[in-house]
Parts: C-alpha cells; sequence; structure tokens
C-alpha cells in the first residue's frame, strides 16, 4: 500500500477483499477529521473519548453502506454519516444531578407549584378547568375533552395559553 490510493479504492478493499490494511489506512486517514467534528460541535471533554469511539462505528458503517453510484464521496457520505449521530447523541445524553436530600427536592417542586397557582392569573373558566385537569391531576387530552365536553382545538388551545403564561413566571 505505499502508492497513493483514493479513497473508493481503499473502501472497495475493506470491503470486498476485507484487507486490514486497507481499512487501517482509512481509520487513520479520518480520525482527525472525526476529531474535527466533535471540537466543532464543542463536545465537553470528558466525552470526547466515547464520541470518537462512537465516530470509529460511524465509519465502519460507512465503509460498508456507501455506494460510489448514488453518493458524490465518500467523504461527503461520512461526514453527513457522523455529524447526524453525533447530534442525535447530543440531544439524547441525559444529565444527571445528584442531590443528598431527596426531601427538599420535592418540597421545594411542591412549593413552587403552590406559588404559580395563586400567581397564575387565568383568562378564561376553561383554562382553569384545563389547569387543575392536565397539569394537577394529570389526565389526558383526549380524557379532558371527552369528560367536559370540549372541542380539542378548544383545549389545545388554552393549554398553549396557559403554557405561555407558565413561561413567563
Amino acid at each position: 500500500m505505499s502508492e497513493i490510493i483514493n479513497d473508493y479504492e481503499l473502501v472497495y478493499l475493506s470491503n470486498y477483499e476485507l484487507s486490514e490494511q486497507a481499512y487501517l489506512v482509512i481509520s487513520n486517514k479520518y480520525s482527525k477529521f472525526i476529531y474535527k467534528m466533535i471540537h466543532q460541535l464543542h463536545i465537553p471533554y470528558h466525552l470526547i473519548d466515547d464520541y470518537y469511539q462512537e465516530g470509529l462505528m460511524m465509519l465502519d458503517k460507512a465503509i460498508h453502506t456507501f455506494d460510489e453510484f448514488r453518493y458524490k464521496t465518500f467523504m461527503r457520505y461520512f461526514e453527513l454519516i457522523l455529524l447526524r449521530h453525533f447530534l442525535r447523541l447530543r440531544k439524547d445524553s441525559f444529565t444527571y444531578v445528584l442531590y443528598d436530600n431527596l426531601d427538599y427536592i420535592v418540597d421545594t417542586t411542591n412549593h413552587m407549584l403552590e406559588g404559580i397557582d395563586h400567581h397564575l392569573e387565568f383568562g378564561s373558566k376553561v383554562e382553569k378547568i384545563i389547569y387543575q385537569k392536565y397539569f394537577v391531576e394529570k389526565q389526558t387530552i383526549d380524557y379532558i375533552v371527552a369528560d367536559n365536553g370540549l372541542d380539542k382545538k378548544k383545549v389545545y388551545n388554552a393549554l398553549y395559553r396557559i403554557k405561555t403564561k407558565l413561561k413567563k413566571q
């Protein structure tokens, strides 16, 4: 592999000829690109290694699914797969906050909800009913519609108004 080989040949060799050397060459070639994408997306420092491993898995996926007649270049195809996967990972990642005293959290949450009840100004009787049924009693929209004989669109509109009022507070 001393001569210069383009991406199409490397993908073919690693896919169909099962050349380990071709796979190593293409993974070394695109490892800097994976790090570049990680830094462009401002991934936290403690997650860089995890994202790099995910990037290598996406490179393997791109090698196995690349069709040179469908896509323009392997680089653009891999970039698209990698970007979509990183964005999905970032969106789905959970942030955990550990608290020592869980009673404090429950009391604070209940106090906040009680405060909202007293300070929220409802524009109509329907908003008050929907707030009580949806936010306090945790009933579904379909149940609220059936139970109160309201139009579904009216319920959604009232929910929208209530949510905007809650955001303002």
